[in-house]
């Protein structure tokens, strides 16, 4: 699978959003949604676009990095830093075992809006300092 299906497939699971729900949504064709989904074909610009735009907010930025990283041919995807590994960050950060969803979706939630405003990343990372401490 490529990382732009996962992102995909990652979001809708989020979002609990069927293949034909998300066609409807972005006016994709539910086949063209589904070849998405199972990596077997990477959107145009425009269609990307569209899909950006019936999606939350929070995640454009993990779907466009993996959109992005598609396109990077392997053997140069350390000179891009968007596209380096993009599980290997997850893996080390993974969140422990036992949280409930809620917990799980709220820091899912923090994170990505971290990721898209840096008085939110300020804050969190203070908070851990002070907690820490």
């Amino acid at each position: 699978m490529s990382h732009f299906s996962n992102a995909i497939n990652s979001a809708l699971a989020e979002l609990e959003w069927s293949q034909t729900h998300f066609s409807e949504a972005s006016g994709i064709p539910r086949p063209q949604i589904n070849r998405y989904v199972r990596g077997t074909s990477i959107a145009e610009p425009g269609s990307f676009e569209r899909m950006l735009s019936v999606l939350p907010p929070h995640l454009h930025t993990p779907l466009l990095r993996a959109y992005l990283s598609d396109l990077v041919p392997s053997g140069y995807r350390h000179l891009v830093p968007f596209a380096e590994a993009p599980n290997a960050s997850r893996k080390k950060n993974a969140l422990p075992d036992g949280l409930d969803a809620e917990l799980r979706e709220t820091i899912s939630t923090l994170a990505h809006l971290a990721l898209e405003h840096t008085q939110i990343r300020d804050l969190l990372v203070s908070l851990v300092r002070t907690i820490q401490r």
